[in-house]
C-alpha cells in the first residue's frame, strides 16, 4: 500500500471514529413520555470499528516500514555511509 494512502486512510479512519464518539456525546439520550429511550447507540460501535481500523492500518504501515529498514539498511542514509566505511 502506498505510504501516503495508508497514512491518510489511517488518520481519516481514526478521525471518523472520534467524530462518532463526539456525535454520540453531543446528541445525547432522551426518554420520551412513554418511557422509551432514544439514543444514537449505533455511533458507539461504528466509532470503535473506525478507531480500530485506523490504528490497525497505522500499525501495519509502521511495522512494514521498520521491517523494510531492517531488511534493506542501504536505503537509509546512515546505512550507506556505514557500508562505505566497512568496504
Amino acid at each position: 500500500m502506498n505510504k501516503l494512502i495508508s497514512v491518510r486512510f489511517s488518520l481519516i479512519a481514526v478521525g471518523i471514529g472520534f467524530l462518532c464518539f463526539l456525535g454520540f456525546w453531543i446528541i445525547g439520550s432522551k426518554i420520551d413520555a412513554d418511557g422509551y429511550l432514544h439514543e444514537s447507540f449505533a455511533l458507539i460501535p461504528l466509532g470503535w470499528i473506525f478507531l480500530f481500523i485506523g490504528l490497525f492500518i497505522g500499525l501495519l504501515y509502521a511495522f512494514k516500514k521498520s521491517v523494510m529498514q531492517i531488511s534493506n539498511p542501504t536505503s537509509h542514509s546512515r546505512g550507506r555511509a556505514y557500508t562505505r566505511l566497512i568496504i
